[in-house]
């Protein structure tokens, strides 16, 4: 008992230390992890090795950091831990917003901060805070970043942290700065200078250093921003934080070229670029600094590529930062008008005027802001005495219910999931997740006070069911508790009825129906906090599958420990060539011919081996890693259509495009900078696009499908006949091919409704003037039928399996022409596609 509070005792004074003494926090996390191991004490262990994770991810990075999170969001989720995965969850989840990656909605990392203020203790509330400043910050999401800043600010005042009230103060700044009110960021980052002074917090004074120099740069003080920096430029003080090293260099260097200084600013520029990796917003700055060091030593080409590699990491980011584009554009016009060319310098210099005017604009909004959260601030505080005794007394109900709805909440329904085992001999009731569908888009359309209307209108109507226990864990998602299992084919009936009909809102009607999934103990887990997980999993399936009912089984688990681990190890594999590419050939009915093929991945890892595409694919989709992929297979193909041109062979090679490429608008001209970069012919290359990727945004796609397909690509739709797309919309897509799921191919005999499902999908693309081909030909019936129907191509494991490219060129070799002399259904099928 005594090391268990000794251990405990450790730390939380190294959480106590982690801002204000990081060095002192590191000493006394590594002593608190030597002695839970040599104590067997996995929970203290675990708490300690998450303190140095943190400690380490503010010291190197988020990315370095990331392998280690995963190890101990797994840890966590063994011991049960509920906070302890939180405090790791939201971190681990937040790394691909911080490293840039761009998504239609974050609203779930959001959530999860929250999870974490309303679970944790003081500390714990400040990181969620300070998290949730951080995640809106990258959205450019100003208001909610400074409520989340100011809110910490008060927050702060209670932590046991003596570093938090400073940095608080530093990030409520920076967010100012960026938003384009300096004076009110500059007020607040002295306060937090004087605060880190009379403290004597070294560490603390890096961060705060680093945003105030900036803010006295802008504000047209580049003398004094450079005296403020001077100590950790001479390394007298040492900064604790790669990204203010990498911000004090390029913000020195900058200062540097205003006051004229220009050799000793191309000394500290050479310095800060091999920093940059850090964080994408320095990364920029530093280019654009470069970028003028250059120009105003007259090396103008120099420039020119400093500043164009700038200005292609800015189109990446999402955060909010006004000045950048100011400053590049800028000085992209100055240094085209040195250079002659006056169209494209006057370019640049509209697109200043345009981002100066939003500067301003958003400048006044955020003073307006600061204002108006100061006073509600300050308004709270004076209320807070006269309400304590009400909050006191309704604080055993409060807790417990959603305040929009009036339902119970997430930690009620747990509560009370607890309460019915305990009523019914340890049997823990079934619970049902219900999500929904298209609630954003129903916000969107009719606004916040009409999508509040539609959730207590369905609220209410769920209420109406019978002999349930309803609750709302969070914005559209609600939650039921059915204590008799055989009561939920009734349940399921009466929820089809209750949302057969619209509902009445505002004198508007509105459809609404729901993504509902199923957690059915004990398989579906053994507490009630298990069982509500496992049935929003359930859920997030249904929302894909749009069955309206989904019930938990493990093979419905998207992210598991194991595939976070192997995902923190894709990168690397792209860098350090573990991938391959595998091609299955396309062959022509009418003549056996063999011109085209479809690049597969497929990775080999140095310790697991051959890695099934399974296992990594479908994570990266839904993290995002899936660019990388994508952009490896294109270079990879790319380069080996201009080998094969050499030789004299002319193949085309399909490519997969993913959701994520088409919702990217930079998508198109990074094919065409690879094309360029590889000597690439358009016409050798074809993208596949799935239908269901097409429709998930169809305006956006639209746009990049017609930019690829205008600079000379051709476009295939796969999977066609999966989606939901109509024949109108099918019209407007810019493609040449039409490929056929397997699921319409495999098995289909002839004079079957199957055959009349073919012959009229293939007649629709000969109308439209596509040639089609057909996925999953595994049998010689197969093959004679589609050649009888007029199909034009074929792909599938009666033709050939995937395979490397040496042994791609050597089976087409041997098959001039292709002809299907048996059928391999059975010998070539296989387990996992």
């Amino acid at each position: 008992m005594e090391v268990s509070a000794d251990l405990a005792s450790l730390n939380y004074a190294a959480r106590c230390s982690k801002l204000s003494a990081p060095d002192q926090a590191m000493a006394l996390a590594r002593r608190a992890l030597q002695m839970a191991d040599a104590q067997g004490d996995a929970q203290a262990a675990a708490e300690a090795a998450t303190t140095l994770a943190l400690l380490r991810s503010r010291r190197e990075g988020q990315d370095r950091v990331e392998a280690e999170f995963a190890r101990l969001l797994a840890e966590f989720s063994r011991l049960g831990d509920e906070l302890g995965r939180l405090r790791i969850e939201c971190r681990l989840a937040g790394i691909p917003l911080l490293r840039g990656e761009v998504r239609d909605n974050w609203d779930w990392l959001v959530a999860l901060t929250e999870a974490l203020e309303r679970q944790g203790d003081a500390i714990d509330r400040c990181d969620a805070l300070n998290l949730r400043g951080l995640f809106h910050g990258r959205l450019g999401h100003t208001e909610l970043a400074l409520r989340a800043y100011f809110q910490l600010l008060d927050e702060a005042q209670q932590c046991p942290d003596p570093g938090c009230l400073p940095h608080a103060l530093a990030q409520l700044g920076y967010v100012q700065y960026a938003a384009g009110d300096s004076a009110s960021a500059l007020r607040h980052l002295e306060l937090a200078g004087h605060l880190v002074e009379n403290q004597g917090q070294a560490s603390m004074a890096s961060l705060v250093v680093a945003h105030l120099a900036q803010c006295l740069l802008h504000l047209g003080r580049p003398q004094q921003a450079l005296e403020a920096l001077q100590p950790w430029l001479t390394g007298a003080k040492r900064a604790h934080e790669n990204l203010s090293l990498l911000s004090m260099h390029t913000t020195a260097a900058h200062c540097l070229v205003m006051l004229d200084r220009l050799d000793e600013a191309h000394e500290l520029i050479a310095k800060a670029l091999p920093m940059v990796g850090s964080g994408l917003r320095e990364e920029v700055r530093a280019h654009l600094v470069h970028g003028l060091v250059e120009q105003g030593l007259g090396r103008l080409e120099w420039a020119r590529a400093a500043l164009a590699q700038a200005e292609g990491l800015l189109g990446r980011m999402q955060q909010l930062d006004l000045h950048l584009p100011i400053q590049l554009y800028r000085a992209q016009a100055c240094l085209h008008e040195q250079m002659g060319d006056f169209a494209l310098a006057y370019g640049y210099l509209e697109r200043h005027r345009q981002a100066y005017e939003l500067t301003q604009n958003s400048a006044a909004r955020a003073r307006v802001l600061s204002s108006q959260i100061e006073a509600d601030l300050e308004r709270t505080e004076r209320a807070r005495l006269q309400l304590e005794q009400e909050r006191n007394e309704a604080r055993l109900i409060g807790a417990y219910v959603d305040t929009l709805t009036g339902l119970p909440n997430r930690e009620r329904l747990r509560i009370e999931g607890e309460e019915l085992r305990i009523q019914q001999e340890g049997r823990l009731p079934a619970v049902l997740m219900l999500n929904i569908n298209r609630f954003k888009a129903i916000n969107d359309a009719l606004g916040n006070e009409l999508g509040d209307a539609v959730l207590l209108a369905t609220a209410q109507r769920l209420a109406e069911l019978p002999h349930q226990f309803l609750g709302r864990t969070h914005a559209d998602q609600f939650c039921m508790l059915c204590s008799d299992i055989g009561r939920l084919p009734v349940l399921r009936a009466q929820l089809e009825k209750a949302f057969a009909t619209p509902l009445s809102v505002y004198d508007q009607w509105v459809d609404v129906s729901l993504s509902i999934g199923v957690a059915l103990p004990p398989d579906g887990g053994e507490t009630m906090t298990a069982l509500m997980r496992n049935a929003e999993t359930a859920m997030y399936a249904d929302r894909k599958r749009l069955s309206g009912w989904t019930v938990y089984a493990p093979e419905l688990e998207t992210v598991r420990p194991a595939d976070l681990t192997l995902l923190s190890e894709l990168k690397r594999a792209v860098e350090q060539d573990e991938l391959l590419l595998y091609l299955q050939p396309k062959v022509c009915l009418q003549d056996g011919s063999v011109r085209s093929a479809e690049a597969l991945v497929r990775w080999q890892h140095p310790e697991r081996g051959m890695v099934p595409p399974f296992q990594f694919i479908p994570f990266a989709e839904q993290t995002g890693r899936i660019s990388m992929l994508t952009h490896w297979v294109l270079r990879a193909a790319m380069r080996h259509t201009v080998e094969w041109r050499r030789e004299g062979l002319q193949i085309q090679v399909s490519v997969n495009v993913s959701t994520f490429d088409l919702r990217d608008q930079g998508f198109a001209q990074r094919v065409f900078q690879l094309l360029r970069e590889t000597g690439a012919r358009a016409e050798d290359v074809r993208l596949e696009v799935t239908e269901s990727a097409a429709m998930d945004d169809p305006s956006t796609t639209l746009k990049v499908m017609r930019a690829l397909v205008d600079g000379g690509l051709s476009l295939s739709i796969d999977d066609f006949g999966t989606g939901y797309s109509s024949l109108a919309y099918l019209q407007k897509m810019p493609v040449t091919e039409l490929k056929i799921d397997r699921a319409f191919v495999s098995g289909v005999r002839a004079g079957t409704d199957g055959e009349a499902l073919l012959r009229a999908t293939i007649g629709l693309a000969h109308v439209m003037g596509m040639p089609v081909v057909a996925e999953g030909c595994e049998t010689a019936e197969e093959w004679n039928l589609l050649q009888a129907l007029g199909c034009d191509y074929a792909q599938g494991y009666l033709i050939a399996r995937p395979m490397p490219v040496p042994q791609f060129l050597a089976w087409r070799e041997r098959h001039k022409p292709f002809v299907p002399l048996i059928s391999r259904h059975d010998e070539f099928r296989p387990t996992v596609w």
